[in-house]
């Protein structure tokens, strides 16, 4: 189990991290682009929030929280108790991974599709949330003192969401 905990760790902070780093980069140049969309301009300070919270987020991942894990994982394979924060920990980022998808799921549709760097942003960190963190969830729930179905759910799409309105 460890290392699996160790793989999927390591994934997202040596494939998936860069990545979301590169898309931000690309709408954050886009946002502040003198000649685009006045609306789109205004976005500048949401892409802006995103960044400083993912940025926050990875920081606090890669030098705590993804060790804990894994030694958590080592110590349940040697017969020892695991810590208890461990459940604390998941419960803080997936807090910041949730910020960070309701400032997603604020942009209107029309810029999702019209401006290819903010789509490609929304749509890597809700696969990044919603397939690649819940794999690593998924992981922990296995070592530690609750289910995956106790664990906050993530709310990738403002459909998920209890009483969205979709206008129907």
């Amino acid at each position: 189990m460890a290392a699996a905990i160790e793989n999927q760790c390591r994934l997202l902070d040596k494939e998936f991290y860069p990545v979301a780093d590169s898309v931000l980069e690309s709408a954050i140049l886009l946002c502040v682009d003198p000649d685009v969309d006045p609306d789109l301009q205004l976005q500048s300070l949401l892409v802006f929030r995103i960044r400083n919270e993912f940025e926050s987020l990875a920081y606090f991942e890669r030098k705590l929280v993804f060790q804990a894990f894994v030694d958590a994982a080592r110590k349940l394979e040697h017969a020892a108790s695991i810590p208890g924060n461990i459940s604390e920990l998941v419960r803080l980022i997936q807090f910041k991974d949730q910020k960070i998808l309701d400032y997603i799921n604020t942009f209107e549709s029309r810029l999702l599709e019209n401006y290819p760097p903010i789509r490609e942003m929304a749509d890597c960190f809700r696969h990044l949330f919603e397939v690649e963190k819940k794999k690593l969830y998924e992981l922990i729930s296995r070592i530690a003192n609750f289910t995956a179905s106790t664990m906050p759910i993530l709310h990738a799409s403002p459909q998920n969401k209890p009483g969205y309105d979709n206008g129907n």
